[in-house]
């Protein structure tokens, strides 16, 4: 502990906050861990990049409906 500079610490390590921290940490690294296994790389890179760009527009729910109809130039979606 010494050596990880976590000897001084020891008190704030079993507070609540720092162990949610550890639970959010690991579950990101979960969470992207099967998006990469589920999407492959490559695709997962490209979705992150394109939610990113998305969650900036005015109209992302309109975009997100556009993207998810099977055929958005149907009256009938």
């Amino acid at each position: 502990m010494k050596k990880e500079g976590l000897a001084r610490k020891l008190n704030q390590i079993f507070t609540e906050p720092w162990q949610r921290k550890i639970r959010e940490k690991n579950a990101q690294r979960n969470f992207t861990d099967q998006y990469k296994n589920t999407f492959g790389d490559n695709d997962y890179e490209e979705l992150k990049r394109i939610r990113e760009w998305l969650n900036d527009k005015e109209n992302k729910q309109s975009m997100i409906a556009y993207l998810l109809a099977e055929n958005p130039y149907s009256a009938l979606h």
